[in-house]
């Protein structure tokens, strides 16, 4: 059911774990020096005769494990909208998984070891803010399934 709006919802927070990821989540510039982490990896780049070369590179791929689940459990919602209770469960579990991989995110970018550049604090991108609107809209969803649910046991009384 694409038209109930916790559906579109959800349709559109799957598309935003699936994309924020491989979006910059935090960069860190001094100098000819500069730190850019996503949710795969983590990269250290240096400005050498013009060119920019990599220095270093760590994999993250947890949080690009997480983020798909996430995305996964969204989209699985969106087809199980015949059993609401189910639907809120999935929508509590993505809630922790949303706010686990706003976790990592924020960890990694304050605590990046032994990837300190002296100078000027890094600064959050768009990567980071995509899982903070997908726990919003994930809480909009949940309580629109609610509703949904509250509405049906009322019309059965009805009956």
């Amino acid at each position: 059911m694409i038209q109930r709006m916790q559906s579109v919802l959800l349709l559109c927070i799957g598309v935003m774990l699936i994309i924020a990821p491989f979006i910059p989540n935090w960069k860190k510039e001094y100098g000819n020096q500069s730190i850019v982490q996503t949710g795969i990896s983590i990269q250290w780049k240096k400005t050498v005769g013009g060119e920019l070369t990599m220095v270093k590179s760590e994999p993250r791929y947890y949080i690009l494990i997480i983020s798909l689940v996430a995305a996964g459990m969204s989209f699985f919602s969106v087809l199980s909208f015949k059993d609401r209770k189910l639907q809120m469960v999935l929508g509590a579990l993505n809630s922790l998984l949303l706010v686990t991989i706003m976790g990592l995110m924020l960890y990694k970018a304050q605590a990046p070891q032994g990837w300190i550049i002296e100078g000027e604090q890094g600064r959050y991108q768009l990567g980071l803010f995509l899982p903070m609107i997908s726990i919003m809209m994930n809480i909009i969803s949940n309580r629109l399934i609610r509703r949904d649910e509250r509405l049906v046991r009322s019309m059965d009384r009805v009956r």
